[in-house]
Order: structure tokens, then C-alpha cells, then sequence
């Protein structure tokens, strides 16, 4: 299918759902669009471009895509084996699926099932004489429990393979917004606005610096050059999928905005399904947003901040549409991310205040996830009388409005960062991360150089 696009179009397209470098986007940006650009894009461009043209011994340890789940296929394979011989017609399992295809591996267990007779919750009647017989099975009792077992087991991987899908889906929109819906075709037929798309998400999928500043703005110089070179002919739909604004979305049809809205809604839904199991196993104190052991706050702020990120962007969609009045009925509150104890600390002794306005707001307005289920109220005057119990501003809190466009933020070369600490080097980030320095947890020191200096006061004796 790609055979028909330049490399440097399907690379383009890449781009889009991957986590590369923004620098390395800009090279790729230079050379599809070199003689498009001015004398002035160009060096802006390069400027960026050239901080990708690294030693091989110099390249970051860190990752350039998102974290890929293992399929199923080992136990596709496993689940195989189990019923080789319990069927003719199931002998060899010709039609074995995509073990990365979640849909298509249990339509493949649901056939396999129905043709033992398993169930979820099995009885001690499934496993006597009388249930082999009633599925027509030659086979003994101790093939008949393996082949049942199997589907436990491959039940058990897809409901695992699915969370995990769901959270790498989570983590990509949040930070790339709808841009994994793009398509190569659309590539192909507006370079100029996926160039864009792809410099701005790569700026967005920069990983956060531990830091109790604010993060600087994605749309630097160069994002709003690209930006710039857009006009009423260029692919908004594809724009508006990646950099969702009111002024994108003004660009757009009433199908296109309605399908945002969406869209948006489903991507919410989807987030808090998971704080909220997150919060069955272990209560959140909502009041501080304080991590406590046995929280799973990995989970609950990559969904939350998916979340925060939808709801941004359904607020987008409303304003340019006019249909902010909507609020009235249901205005869904923010959702705070778990905070470590440290961190909170940190703000207190820099002369911040220990809770963000933000979680005090949230804590006395109803959990989100009663106000997406229809089990609580939450509308803009609750969401009005809370801000102002806190004194926050709630348009510009944009807890009743949407994000508005800030200053230009700073092109800078990618660092190197072990937990959010900026390093050197990548070969002494990776020697770091090995040894789980700056991660909360015991430092491997066998891992780490031999060397005479003390690191930190748990040093060895």
C-alpha cells in the first residue's frame, strides 16, 4: 500500500504516532517541503533540524514510540495445542488470528468455546462424562480440562491485552490529541498541514522535566511558522484532529464539529472507566490528591490526564460552535492527577500552596465518573460557586471556557532525562535508569561504575 507514497510522505505519516524528537521531525519536515520554503523557514528549520544529526554513540536512550503491548500470541499458540485432536475440523486450526487483533482473537475463543461448552464460570458439571458426551468429544477427561483451562487462560490475556491497548490509546491522545486517526492518503494530499500536525504533537509528546515551573508551550516558533503557511485550501480536518482550537475548528462543517463532540465524549468515558477502578481498589483522597501505597497512580494519571485533554477539547469544540450554553445542563469537572508526597513538599518549601486551586475545586463538586454515569449533577453554576469558594477565576481556570492561546513557547534540543532529571548523556542516563536512580526505589548499586564518590546519604558502608 506505502509503494505508492514517497519514503519521506510514509515517514511524515509515521511521525504522527510515533514519539520522536522534535528535531528529528524538523529534519524530515526540511526535506519534504525544501523547496516550498523560504530562505527564513528554512533556516528556522534547520536551526532545529540539526540537533538530529547526532554521533551513533551520542543518540538518546529514550524511547521514539509509545509502548507497544505483547500480543497474544504465545497463547493463541498455547490454546492450539490444547485442542489439537479433541475435533477433525479443529485439527490443525487453519484459521489461527492475528494475535495482535483483540477482536478477531476472541471471535477465534468464542468458536473454540462453544464448541466445549466453556463458560466463564465453570461448574463441577462441566468436567464429568456426561458434558463430553453432550459435545460429541471422543477425547479423555484430562485433554478435555487442558483444552478448557486454555480458554481461561487466553480469556484472561485478552481482558489483559485490552486494558493495556486502552491505556497506550489513552497516553497517545493525550498528547497527540485524534492524530492517530490520520490517515497516509491524507498525508499524501496536504504535506504542509501533516508537517505541522507532526512537528506540534512531537513537541507535545516531549517528556515532562521535574520541575515545580510550568511547562513551556508546545507552539513554539516553528510550530506557528507551519502554522502560518496554511490557508483555506489546506486539510482542517486533518488540523483540527491534531491542534484542536476555535480557530481550527471554525474551519470545519457542522458533521466534522458534531463528530468532535463525540468523539471527545467517548474519549472521556473511556479515561474515567479507569480512575474510577482505580479508585474501587483503592480510595483516592481527594481532597490532597496524595499518592498512597498500593495506589496505581501510573493508571490514574496517564487517565486523567487523557481525560483533561478531551475535555479540553470538547470545551474547543463547543466555543467555536457556539454551544457553550450546554453547560447549563451538564458542565463535567476537571480531573487532578495523584501527586507524590515529595513533590507536594517541594511546592511547599518553594512558597507554593499545598494544594492546587484546581484540587479543591474538584474535591467539592461530585467524582467525575457519577457525573459521566448520570448518578450526579454537575453543572456550570455548581462549577461557578466552587471556583469562586476557592477564588479562581473559572473562565480563565478554563473550567467554563476553553484553553485560550498563550505566548510562543521555545524551540530547545531535547534533553536527556532519567525520571524527569536532566542528565549529561545518554550513556550515563542509561547506566541511571538501570541502577533506578531518581525512581523511588532501592538503587541497584551493583549496577552502577565503581567509583569512590558517596551517591546520596543511603550510599554503601
Amino acid at each position: 500500500m506505502t509503494s505508492e507514497f514517497a519514503d519521506d510522505i510514509v515517514e511524515l505519516h509515521r511521525l504522527l504516532t510515533s514519539r520522536e524528537q522534535p528535531e528529528t521531525v524538523a529534519a524530515v519536515i526540511l526535506r519534504v517541503a525544501h523547496d516550498e520554503l523560504d530562505a527564513q523557514q528554512r533556516r528556522l528549520l534547520g536551526q532545529a533540524a540539526r540537533f538530529a544529526e547526532r554521533h551513533p554513540l551520542f543518540r538518546s536512550m529514550m524511547a521514539t514510540e509509545w509502548e507497544q503491548p505483547v500480543g497474544a500470541a504465545e497463547t493463541v499458540q498455547y490454546v492450539a495445542g490444547a485442542f489439537v485432536g479433541i475435533a477433525d475440523e479443529l485439527a490443525e486450526l487453519p484459521h489461527r488470528p492475528d494475535p495482535d487483533q483483540v477482536d478477531a482473537v476472541r471471535a477465534w475463543h468464542q468458536s473454540l468455546a462453544t464448541r466445549v461448552g466453556w463458560t466463564s464460570e465453570p461448574s463441577p458439571q462441566n468436567f464429568t462424562r456426561r458434558a463430553l458426551w453432550a459435545a460429541g468429544l471422543e477425547v479423555s477427561m484430562r485433554r478435555y480440562r487442558r483444552a478448557w483451562h486454555s480458554l481461561d487462560r487466553l480469556e484472561s490475556k485478552l481482558g489483559h491485552l485490552e486494558r493495556m491497548q486502552l491505556r497506550r490509546q489513552l497516553a497517545m491522545s493525550a498528547r497527540g490529541n485524534l492524530a492517530g486517526t490520520i490517515t497516509l492518503e491524507e498525508v499524501a494530499g496536504d504535506p504542509a498541514a501533516a508537517s505541522f500536525c507532526a512537528y506540534l504533537i512531537a513537541k507535545k509528546n516531549l517528556r515532562r522535566t521535574f520541575s515545580v515551573a510550568g511547562r513551556d508551550s508546545p507552539f513554539d516558533h516553528i510550530a506557528d511558522m507551519l502554522y502560518q503557511r496554511l490557508d483555506g485550501s489546506s486539510d482542517w480536518w486533518m488540523v483540527a484532529r491534531a491542534h484542536i482550537t476555535e480557530d481550527t475548528v471554525r474551519h470545519l462543517d457542522e458533521r466534522q464539529r458534531g463528530h468532535l463532540i463525540a468523539v471527545c465524549w467517548d474519549d472521556m468515558e473511556r479515561a474515567v472507566r479507569l480512575c474510577q477502578d482505580v479508585n474501587l481498589a483503592s480510595p483516592v483522597d481527594r481532597d490532597t490528591m496524595v499518592v498512597r501505597r498500593g495506589q496505581d497512580s501510573d493508571t490514574w494519571n496517564l487517565a486523567a490526564g487523557a481525560y483533561n485533554t478531551a475535555r479540553a477539547r470538547w470545551l474547543q469544540v463547543l466555543a467555536a460552535s457556539g454551544q457553550l450554553g450546554l453547560l447549563e445542563a451538564v458542565c463535567p469537572p476537571k480531573l487532578p492527577r495523584l501527586m507524590a508526597a515529595d513533590l507536594i513538599y517541594w511546592h511547599q518549601i518553594a512558597g507554593n500552596a499545598t494544594a492546587h486551586p484546581d484540587v479543591l475545586v474538584a474535591a467539592s463538586l461530585p467524582p467525575v465518573w457519577e457525573v459521566l454515569q448520570g448518578q450526579a449533577e454537575c453543572t456550570a453554576p455548581m462549577v461557578l460557586q466552587a471556583c469562586a469558594a476557592h477564588g479562581l477565576d473559572p473562565e480563565a481556570s478554563y473550567w467554563t471556557g476553553p484553553v485560550r492561546p498563550g505566548e510562543l513557547g521555545r524551540f530547545e534540543p531535547t534533553p536527556e532525562l532519567v525520571h524527569g532529571i536532566v542528565v549529561s548523556s545518554p550513556l550515563l542516563g542509561s547506566i541511571l535508569r538501570h541502577a533506578r536512580v531518581f525512581s523511588g526505589q532501592p538503587i541497584r548499586w551493583d549496577q552502577l561504575p565503581d567509583i569512590d564518590i558517596q551517591l546520596g546519604r543511603s550510599g554503601p558502608r
